[in-house]
């Protein structure tokens, strides 16, 4: 409770709503909804345009969309209904940034209870240098997973409180109780881990075992409103569809995905979760903070002091032990088991801090410290200097003396320059600059700009080719054109999210040369084409000039007059050159 109420707790929560969690509000409406995001933003959109909420409506034949519950869809489409969100990507975003910032303030408190507002700070902002934690099926996208996240996050939190008798009981468990029914009315059977750490940590504490015994009643009101809550979704729509509803839910999208094969590719090794997360840290420049931290936490579960080490072992290692029983794995799955990956960064990062800021790990000498900080101060405003200027002009390069050096975004520098500052402003004595030293080098600064400065850049070209069709069209005063997808029945969930309402989204049979080139340049109306890179160079010899081109990554878009325009808005969007420059040449 001391902690809780000091001030380095309060400045370490702000630093973790404000500089670590605040990011993940930023840009939100900068890149186009993704894959499976587009499926459920469809859910959304379809829910808004029909007023039908207890089925939702998916991609692309615009049927019953019953492989998972629609709460997260009634929360996003409800905001929108009263006005509290745009509709559009930021609008469909905001939920799950704020089921984000919810999750890290979460992390802080186990953090923080752990190991004291150290850990807190770093295991959250570890958290947010994962790559794929932020950007593939990410905390930040209309997606499922921010909201299991936070499910786990608070319910473990909540559940630890509970155990150990802090605050009200029946405070705790109608919390637990909550998030997971947050969890299971989002994607179902996901939140059942919970309750099975939290068992299991129950009985890894001492007396543990006795005390749930004891109170076990606290639970009797809190499970009763689960019930009550997620029963009548299920009744529902199994009266509407019967034996399918179930064999949607639970045949195909649990015991085929995880003891099946939904998706041949989804098929991984046993070790696919481990070694794909190590791989991520390294990436993040944390894997020796995890390594270090992963040995302590280890060791403080096996002297069970603090208990809380336990929880936090169990809850990362159990489900992914499970879970790689499994035959289809995919790396968003584990994302509800990441935080324990960055606690255990944040307790190591604790306790070489604390060590470091003794007597005697600094020594009792006296450095010439004035000049450290004025370099510090120096290389602070150089620094800082460098993201102005790179903010203003772009990419910036310099060269002297045969060595060249870059830099295109303004995070990275201007990351550094608040260290360094920082290191000005702190550096009084020995200690502290030892302090801030090791807390540069530990911490994954570098990793931390880097997904700042991705936030940053558009990422939109499909939701460009769209925006400048209908544009088109409505100068043209005519209707709305449509697009031919010509590469055969492959279908990619982003394309249809927005392509739909440009007209008919017509997906061809199989590719057929002489169709593209009649769409492109026939008697009749001229309307855009999409192409697979492989289909894409069997025509691209035999396309005429004039073209508007584009790609999205292997697909290409060509737009015949009077859509040519498209190409470089797509291009100014995200998107990239198509590959052949002597199609590019005849293009201009």
């Amino acid at each position: 409770m001391t902690l809780r109420m000091s001030s380095p707790f309060r400045i370490g929560l702000l630093v973790t709503l404000v500089i670590v969690a605040g990011p993940l509000f930023g840009w939100l409406g900068e890149s186009d909804v993704d894959n499976d995001e587009a499926i459920y933003s469809y859910a959304v959109e379809r829910i808004l345009d029909t007023g039908e909420w207890l089925t939702p409506r998916g991609i692309p034949h615009d049927g019953p969309f019953l492989e998972k519950p629609p709460l997260k869809f009634w929360l996003v489409a409800g905001g929108m209904r009263a006005g509290l969100l745009p509709r559009n990507e930021t609008g469909l975003r905001a939920v799950d940034a704020l089921f984000a910032l919810g999750a890290m303030v979460y992390i802080y408190l186990i953090g923080a209870r752990l190991g004291g507002v150290i850990c807190g700070v770093v295991a959250a902002l570890i958290m947010v240098t994962l790559e794929p934690l932020v950007f593939d099926h990410g905390l930040r996208s209309n997606n499922m997973e921010s909201a299991v996240f936070l499910c786990y996050c608070g319910g473990m939190y909540h559940a630890a409180s509970w155990l150990e008798r802090r605050g009200p009981s029946r405070r705790h468990t109608f919390a637990v109780a909550g998030w997971f029914t947050l969890g299971f009315m989002t994607k179902f059977v996901a939140a059942l881990f919970l309750p099975l750490v939290v068992l299991l940590a129950a009985w890894w504490r001492p007396g543990g075992a006795a005390d749930v015994r004891a109170r076990w009643r606290e639970w009797l009101l809190p499970a009763a409103l689960v019930i009550v809550v997620v029963t009548p979704w299920f009744v529902y729509e199994s009266l509407t569809f019967g034996d399918r509803f179930w064999e949607v839910i639970l045949g195909i999208h649990v015991y085929q995905r995880f003891a099946g094969i939904l998706d041949p590719n989804h098929l991984k090794p046993w070790h696919h979760y481990f070694s794909t997360l190590f791989g991520e840290l390294g990436r993040a420049g944390t894997a020796v903070l995890f390594v270090a931290g992963a040995i302590r936490l280890i060791s403080a579960s096996w002297r069970g002091d603090p208990w809380l080490a336990r929880l936090v072992l169990l809850w990362g290692m159990v489900p992914l032990l499970l879970m790689s029983f499994g035959t289809s794995k995919l790396l968003h799955y584990a994302y509800p088991f990441f935080p324990p990956v960055g606690l255990a960064g944040g307790y190591a990062a604790a306790w070489l801090l604390g060590h470091a800021g003794s007597d005697a790990a600094c020594g009792k000498g006296r450095a010439p410290l004035r000049y450290v900080r004025l370099a510090f101060i120096i290389g602070g405003l150089v620094a800082a200097a460098l993201a102005l200027a790179t903010a203003v002009h772009g990419r910036l390069l310099f060269e002297w003396g045969g060595v060249v050096l870059r830099n295109s975004s303004a995070w990275r520098p201007a990351v550094l320059a608040a260290a360094l500052i920082w290191l000005w402003l702190y550096g009084r004595n020995e200690r502290r600059v030892v302090i801030g030293v090791l807390m540069m080098a530990l911490l994954p600064l570098s990793a931390y700009a880097e997904r700042l400065h991705r936030m940053s850049l558009p990422n939109h070209p499909i939701r460009a080719t769209r925006d400048c069709m209908l544009a088109v069209d409505r100068e043209r005063g005519g209707a709305s054109s449509g697009i031919l997808s010509a590469s055969g029945n492959v279908l990619h969930h982003t394309f249809y999210y927005y392509l739909w309402r440009t007209g008919p989204y017509v997906i061809a049979p199989a590719f057929e040369p002489t169709a593209v080139l009649e769409r492109l340049a026939g008697d009749g109306e001229r309307l855009p084409v999409i192409l697979r890179r492989p289909d894409f160079e069997l025509v691209a010899a035999s396309l005429p000039a004039g073209l508007g081109t584009a790609r999205y990554g292997e697909e290409a878009v060509l737009f015949p007059p009077p859509y040519a325009s498209c190409g470089a808005a797509v291009i100014r969007a995200g998107g990239a050159p198509v590959w052949s420059s002597t199609l590019q040449d005849r293009s201009r």
